[in-house]
Parts: C-alpha cells; structure tokens; sequence
C-alpha cells in the first residue's frame, strides 16, 4: 500500500510541476508592450492602447488597459528613465 501511495505522489507532483511550467512559459513568453510616454514643457503624457475588457486576476474588477507591470520609459529625467506601471479597469 506504502509503494502505491508514494507511485500516485511522484505522479501527481509531476503533474503539479508540468502544470507550473506551462504557466511559467505562458507568463515569460516576451509581448509587444505599446505603452508610449512623452515630455514636453514638463507634463508627462502617457499613451497605452485599449483592450476588450479582462477580467483582473482578483476577478473584483475589469483591465481594460495594462503596462503589465513596471516597465521603463525612453524619458528621461535627471539622467535616469521614468519608469510607468499603469492599469487602467472598471469595477465589474
């Protein structure tokens, strides 16, 4: 009984790890970023297209624009980029 319990725990461990690497691929697979910003006569103007409504990862609201986390801008202020993290939703 030992030997069947221990058989069905690899097997499900190597399903779980399976399944975490095909989310892991799924979450590092590089995407096109279109989050533009700009500088001029000192107003930053962010520009990011929007999206079919996603539900968010909480599932409290709906992304309907997204930086995907911080991400570096080509602005520059005092020698160093301005970096953007923005999401823009709808409550549900």
């Amino acid at each position: 009984m030992q030997n069947v319990c221990f058989q069905q725990l690899a097997l499900w461990r190597a399903i779980c790890r399976s399944k975490i690497a095909a989310s892991i691929t799924q979450v590092t697979e590089p995407m096109e970023l279109t989050v533009k910003a700009t500088l001029k006569d000192g107003v930053l103007t962010i520009t990011i297209p929007v999206q079919t409504p996603t539900e968010s990862a909480s599932g409290k609201t709906l992304v309907v624009a997204s930086s995907h986390g911080n991400q570096p801008t080509t602005v520059m202020i005092d020698g160093k980029p301005v970096v953007i993290g923005l999401n823009a939703y709808i409550r549900k």
